[in-house]
Protein backbone atom coordinates (compact mmCIF):
# COMPACT_ATOMS: atom_id res chain seq x y z
CA UNK A 1 0.00 0.00 0.00
CA UNK A 2 2.86 2.37 0.79
CA UNK A 3 4.32 1.97 -2.69
CA UNK A 4 0.93 2.58 -4.32
CA UNK A 5 0.38 5.72 -2.24
CA UNK A 6 3.74 7.14 -3.26
CA UNK A 7 3.06 6.29 -6.91
CA UNK A 8 -0.31 8.02 -6.66
CA UNK A 9 1.32 11.11 -5.17
CA UNK A 10 3.85 11.20 -7.99
CA UNK A 11 1.07 11.04 -10.61
CA UNK A 12 -0.98 13.70 -8.81
CA UNK A 13 2.01 16.05 -8.73
CA UNK A 14 2.41 15.56 -12.48
CA UNK A 15 -1.28 16.23 -13.08
CA UNK A 16 -1.19 19.37 -10.90
CA UNK A 17 1.73 20.78 -12.89
CA UNK A 18 0.13 19.94 -16.24
CA UNK A 19 -3.23 21.36 -15.19
CA UNK A 20 -1.55 24.55 -14.03
CA UNK A 21 0.33 24.90 -17.31
CA UNK A 22 -2.93 24.47 -19.24
CA UNK A 23 -4.78 26.78 -16.84
CA UNK A 24 -7.20 23.95 -16.07
CA UNK A 25 -7.82 24.97 -12.49
CA UNK A 26 -10.43 22.28 -11.76
CA UNK A 27 -7.90 19.56 -12.63
CA UNK A 28 -5.28 21.25 -10.48
CA UNK A 29 -7.68 21.51 -7.54
CA UNK A 30 -8.64 17.85 -7.87
CA UNK A 31 -4.96 16.82 -8.00
CA UNK A 32 -4.21 18.66 -4.76
CA UNK A 33 -7.31 17.20 -3.11
CA UNK A 34 -6.18 13.71 -4.12
CA UNK A 35 -2.71 14.44 -2.71
CA UNK A 36 -4.41 15.53 0.51
CA UNK A 37 -6.23 12.21 0.63
CA UNK A 38 -3.06 10.22 -0.10
CA UNK A 39 -1.08 12.02 2.61
CA UNK A 40 -3.95 11.45 5.02
CA UNK A 41 -3.81 7.72 4.27
CA UNK A 42 -0.06 7.83 4.91
CA UNK A 43 -0.74 9.61 8.24
CA UNK A 44 1.21 12.65 7.09
CA UNK A 45 -1.44 15.02 8.35
CA UNK A 46 0.53 18.27 7.95
CA UNK A 47 1.17 17.51 4.27
CA UNK A 48 -2.48 16.53 3.86
CA UNK A 49 -3.63 19.85 5.32
CA UNK A 50 -1.11 21.76 3.18
CA UNK A 51 -2.46 20.18 -0.01
CA UNK A 52 -6.09 20.83 0.92
CA UNK A 53 -5.18 24.45 1.67
CA UNK A 54 -3.40 24.75 -1.68
CA UNK A 55 -6.49 23.39 -3.45
CA UNK A 56 -8.69 25.70 -1.39
CA UNK A 57 -6.66 28.77 -2.36
CA UNK A 58 -6.98 27.92 -6.06
CA UNK A 59 -10.69 27.20 -5.70
CA UNK A 60 -11.25 30.54 -3.96
CA UNK A 61 -9.23 32.39 -6.59
CA UNK A 62 -11.51 30.99 -9.32
CA UNK A 63 -14.72 31.07 -7.25
CA UNK A 64 -15.10 27.31 -7.75
CA UNK A 65 -17.72 26.57 -5.10
CA UNK A 66 -17.60 22.78 -5.36
CA UNK A 67 -13.84 22.84 -4.73
CA UNK A 68 -14.18 25.23 -1.81
CA UNK A 69 -16.86 23.12 -0.14
CA UNK A 70 -14.94 19.89 -0.70
CA UNK A 71 -11.70 21.28 0.74
CA UNK A 72 -13.43 22.79 3.78
CA UNK A 73 -15.27 19.53 4.43
CA UNK A 74 -12.05 17.46 4.16
CA UNK A 75 -10.18 19.90 6.40
CA UNK A 76 -13.02 19.61 8.91
CA UNK A 77 -12.65 15.83 8.94
CA UNK A 78 -8.91 16.07 9.58
CA UNK A 79 -9.29 18.68 12.33
CA UNK A 80 -12.01 16.52 13.88
CA UNK A 81 -9.65 13.51 14.03
CA UNK A 82 -6.92 15.75 15.46
CA UNK A 83 -9.40 16.76 18.18
CA UNK A 84 -9.13 20.40 17.06
CA UNK A 85 -12.86 20.80 17.39
CA UNK A 86 -12.99 24.58 16.99
CA UNK A 87 -11.28 24.41 13.61
CA UNK A 88 -13.33 21.36 12.64
CA UNK A 89 -16.61 23.12 13.31
CA UNK A 90 -15.43 26.23 11.49
CA UNK A 91 -14.47 24.20 8.41
CA UNK A 92 -17.67 22.16 8.47
CA UNK A 93 -19.71 25.35 8.80
CA UNK A 94 -17.92 26.95 5.83
CA UNK A 95 -18.51 23.79 3.77
CA UNK A 96 -22.19 23.76 4.74
CA UNK A 97 -22.67 27.39 3.69
CA UNK A 98 -21.07 26.78 0.30
CA UNK A 99 -23.02 23.56 -0.32
CA UNK A 100 -26.23 25.45 0.51
CA UNK A 101 -25.21 28.29 -1.83
CA UNK A 102 -25.04 25.65 -4.59
CA UNK A 103 -28.42 24.20 -3.50
CA UNK A 104 -26.58 20.94 -2.81
CA UNK A 105 -28.38 19.43 0.14
CA UNK A 106 -27.19 15.90 -0.57
CA UNK A 107 -23.66 16.73 0.59
CA UNK A 108 -24.86 18.95 3.44
CA UNK A 109 -26.98 16.13 4.87
CA UNK A 110 -24.09 14.03 6.22
CA UNK A 111 -22.84 17.06 8.16
CA UNK A 112 -26.14 17.30 9.99
CA UNK A 113 -26.20 13.63 10.93
CA UNK A 114 -22.59 13.79 12.16
CA UNK A 115 -23.49 16.54 14.58
CA UNK A 116 -26.68 15.17 15.93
Amino acid sequence: MLRESHAALKECRKIAVQANECEFYIGEIRAYIRMGIAYDVLSQIDLSIANYKKALAIAKKHHYLKGIASCENNLGLIYWRKNDLKRAIQSFHKAKLVFEKMDDYVNVGPLRTTWG
